[in-house]
């Protein structure tokens, strides 16, 4: 952890992250259809678009809102013609309710109604410390490993410069903390005992 970063700082960064957390798990399991059904649209389907009444702007006789499911990596969504606004789930949860009310609160109210269970905080800012740690440990095995080419001979150093590859590959793919950690330290461990018998 750099120095330079303040405890405020990380504890921001970690809120953040286990709010945007909370965004994904909401995504998942409700559709732009349940919100819309939920507060009295009338809508036949939920897996393709369909024209409705937008509630947002007063008498709507001539269907003038479109709903897309969800498509590739873009989230269920509703777009009104006269309003010229998009809704997803949490936009359109919001816009039902009191959109001045703060952001976490209407997450908490949809994990609420939709039987979503909170992520713990205190268990995000853990991985994300472990994260940090994995991450720093990599740098220092990466870091040792190019400092001390001279002292390896070259089927060796590819044969270390291969396993960091894997290691980091396995750190992106977010797998076991613990194996890699001691994957990383017996790293360094051969490194350093490489130099010094040099």
């Amino acid at each position: 952890m750099s120095e330079d970063v303040s405890l405020d700082d990380l504890q921001s960064q970690y809120t953040k992250d286990w709010v945007r957390q909370r965004v994904v798990n909401i995504h998942e399991k409700v559709a732009a259809y349940d919100v819309l059904t939920r507060f009295g649209v009338s809508l036949r389907y939920g897996s393709r678009e369909e024209q409705f009444s937008c509630p947002f702007h007063g008498k709507d006789t001539k269907p003038s809102a479109r709903y897309y499911p969800e498509s590739g990596t873009k989230h269920s969504h509703a777009w009104c013609f006269v309003c010229q606004e998009s809704w997803d789930a949490i936009k359109l949860w919001r816009k039902f309710n009191d959109d001045t009310i703060p952001f976490t609160v209407s997450l908490a109210q949809i994990e609420k109604a939709y039987g979503i269970e909170t992520p713990d905080l205190q268990r995000t800012q853990q991985e994300a410390q472990k994260d940090e740690e994995l991450e720093q440990l990599f740098s220092a095995c990466e870091s040792r490993l190019v400092a001390n080419k001279q002292c390896f001979a070259p089927k060796g150093y590819l044969t270390l410069c291969v396993l960091l590859d894997r290691l980091y590959e396995a750190l992106e793919a977010k797998e076991s903390g613990t194996a890699i950690k001691l994957k990383l330290r017996a790293i360094l461990d051969k490194i350093g005992d490489k130099c010094r018998g040099s």
